[in-house]
This record gives structure tokens, sequence and C-alpha cells, in this order.
């Protein structure tokens, strides 16, 4: 029987936060468009940031580039919980980068 449930996450973005931890683990954020209509009917253009965690060789890629370079991302997403005395203080959604591309650099009228 094969099973049908996956966790499995691709992202197509630039970079808006970069984070190097140490040699084997860098933080991203991925700024994504999240275009929709609201009740009226009119489009509403929104970004939002996905933080993405990049480990070992990933990791050293990801040092590599800037803020503001076209990435894709293939991961899976994990919860990350603080906790204190037992209870949980925090919990934060964010996806772990198995692989990914980089596909361009901003032109310089994208900077501004």
């Amino acid at each position: 029987m094969t099973n049908s449930l996956f966790n499995e996450v691709r992202l197509f973005g630039r970079i808006s936060k970069q984070k190097v931890h140490n040699e084997t683990t860098t933080f991203i954020d991925v700024a994504v468009k999240e275009d929709y209509k609201d009740k009226d009917g009119n489009w509403v253009n929104k970004s939002v940031f996905v933080p993405v965690v990049c480990f070992q060789n990933e990791a050293k890629r990801a040092a590599k580039f800037q803020v503001g370079d076209e990435i894709m991302v293939r991961g899976h997403i994990t919860i990350r919980t603080e906790k204190e005395n037992d209870k949980i203080v925090n919990s934060s959604v964010q996806v772990v980068a198995d692989d990914f591309t980089f596909n361009s650099r901003p032109k310089k009228d994208e900077q501004k």
C-alpha cells in the first residue's frame, strides 16, 4: 500500500533576510507573493515571508548569496517549539531546505 501523505514544499521568491548561524546552519527568509481577491472582488497583492533553514552543504551554498537574489526552494515543513518548565512558550513553522536553486540577482531598478 502506498502512503499518499507526504510533506513537501516548493517556494519561488526572493531572499529577504539572511543569517549565517555557523558553518552548518544558515537561516533565510524567502519573500513570496500571495495574491488574492478581497470580499469586494479587488485583487490584493501581498508578500509573505517564509522562514527557511538550510543545513550542511545547503547552508554553505546559501551563505554565498545575498538579500534580493531569486531562489527556488524544495523542502519540508517542520514545527520548532521552545519550552520553559515543560510548557511550550513559543512555536513556529519553518521550511527545512532539502535543495534549492538560485535563479538570478535583481536588476538594478528592482533594488530601489
